[in-house]
């Protein structure tokens, strides 16, 4: 299956037409089973994944839910995608009640590239 492109900002499944929206069900599944699926320039797809894995943030464990994200920024090494699941996988943290670690983790990025502006807690 090739893949059809889609790029959009804040994109959603709401957006993707019938064929975007195969190859996405195609991405979930194999994310869902810890398979990168290749997207290319397309990581519009992966950010919907992700929106899809963080609403239902309450369900899973916090440990988990960083460990995967950050298996996800790792796995598609794209530095917009990276940046978002490195804040999210410190939002984590906060949930979790590991404030220094926490608090190590910003202070170490506080020179570099500032936080993207969409956290899972609000």
């Amino acid at each position: 299956m090739t893949n059809p492109v889609f790029i959009q900002n804040y994109p959603s499944e709401q957006m993707m037409d019938a064929e975007q929206r195969s190859f996405y069900a195609k991405l979930k599944s194999g994310l869902n089973n810890v398979e990168c699926i290749e997207v290319g320039e397309n990581i519009s797809y992966v950010f919907v994944y992700l929106y899809m894995l963080l609403d239902r943030w309450k369900q899973d464990e916090f440990e988990k839910l960083s460990y995967f994200i950050l298996y996800i920024s790792k796995s598609y090494g794209q530095k917009v995608l990276s940046q978002y699941c490195l804040y999210w996988a410190y939002d984590c943290l906060l949930a979790q009640k590991r404030y220094e670690e926490y608090i190590e983790k910003i202070e170490s990025r506080k020179h570099s590239e500032p936080p993207p502006m969409l956290r899972i807690y609000g």
